[in-house]
């Protein structure tokens, strides 16, 4: 009887092609949105993840995303190194700078400034160059954004930037995550960085803190929140609280929702209408199956068989799209560079389609339950 309802399905080409088409559009449309969300929400947290040093994260209080942040003092810095269970902690600097491109335009570039000591914090994943060249005088390292929209697509060492009206040479091309904001990112030593951006004294904005081998994360940060008065988060903890940020003041959740729900609208209806239409236009032939004494359970199964044959070539197809899309589009220049589709959103995806589909024919089965066996006959 399967085989006999895949062939029904298959020989009405119209509704078997409205099907696969509809199904594959619904499945790249929320495949693809899902992954752009999840991927701009990791974007807010970018930074976090590159630096990937500090088991805590310590700011004022008050400061809620990474790239706003209250300056701290030289003198919280060796309150928070005094604290029980600290191994190290060393400050660094994030703000917003100023460049003067080659042909003089002005560009906003998030300037981050790296211990001098131990440049904690450097750009893991270098292109050319080295972290330790920051040592050198009024030395930079910029990432692929900053290449781009600095350079024009190519920078070599040796090349210079103005950043608030100071001369600085780059060192070092990194290739860094993409920013939430867009803006392209440079690394400096933090002494360099208060004179790029004008602060006064060795301004931080955050500082990173190690804890001893055997000392529990959270009762260290609660440590240091109790001793200092400043705001201490585990790493995890902070990334969790920046994205719930953005998920609630920026609107991309909004926005991004509606075009996934939009997805799963247009799909359930085009493919719910079109189930519809095959069991009405084969109606007879059901109807015939069950004057020859066909239950209407096997007649379910048939409908099941030809809503999950559909679902799995439209959802692969659907997802085939999707992953290419992100291989064409999401290179190293484009606003959605490191995005792609996760298994989790894949497999999510595939979830909601396929029960999607699956509702669709259910809907339908209960016209063909419901057809009487003497319809057969009828002219």
């Amino acid at each position: 009887m399967i085989w006999i309802a895949l062939k029904m399905l298959v020989n009405d080409r119209s509704k078997y092609f409205g099907l696969i088409i509809g199904i594959t559009f619904a499945t790249l449309l929320i495949g693809q949105q899902t992954s752009i969300f999840v991927g701009a929400l990791s974007q807010t947290v970018s930074t976090v993840k590159d630096i990937g040093r500090g088991d805590i994260w310590v700011s004022r209080k008050g400061v809620e995303t990474i790239e706003f942040s209250d300056p701290l003092k030289e003198g919280d810095l060796l309150r928070v190194r005094g604290v029980e269970g600290v191994k190290w902690a060393v400050p660094v600097y994030m703000g917003a700078g100023i460049i003067r491109t080659k042909t003089g335009t002005m560009r906003q570039t998030m300037i981050i400034g790296l211990d001098d000591e131990t440049l904690l914090g450097a750009p893991g994943r270098m292109i050319w160059g080295a972290p330790e060249d920051l040592r050198g005088r009024d030395a930079i390292i910029v990432d692929t954004v900053a290449r781009k929209e600095l350079f024009g697509g190519s920078v070599t060492a040796g090349d210079t930037l103005e950043v608030n009206r100071r001369r600085v040479q780059v060192v070092g091309l990194a290739r860094s995550s993409p920013q939430f904001s867009g803006m392209s990112q440079v690394f400096v030593r933090r002494s360099v960085a208060a004179q790029l951006a004008a602060e006064p004294n060795y301004a931080a904005s955050w500082f990173l803190v190690d804890v001893k081998p055997g000392e529990n994360v959270q009762a260290v940060a609660a440590r240091i929140n109790a001793t200092t008065g400043l705001h201490a988060r585990p790493r995890d903890q902070l990334s969790r609280e920046v994205i719930e940020w953005f998920q609630k003041n920026s609107g991309i959740t909004e926005v991004l929702g509606l075009a996934i729900v939009l997805g799963l609208v247009v799909g359930t209806v085009i493919v719910g209408q079109t189930f519809y239409m095959f069991a009405i236009e084969n109606m007879r032939y059901f109807a015939a199956m069950k004057a020859i004494g066909l239950g209407n359970g096997k007649l379910f199964l048939m409908l099941m068989a030809q809503a999950g044959f559909v679902a799995a070539i439209g959802c692969g197809l659907g997802l085939g799209l999707t992953a290419a899309f992100f291989v064409t589009f999401a290179g190293d220049d484009s606003p959605l560079r490191g995005m792609g589709i996760p298994w989790e959103v894949a497999v999510l995806t595939t979830v909601v389609v396929v029960g999607m589909t699956m509702v669709s024919a259910v809907v339908s089965a209960r016209k063909v339950i419901n057809a009487e066996p003497g319809l057969v006959f009828r002219a």
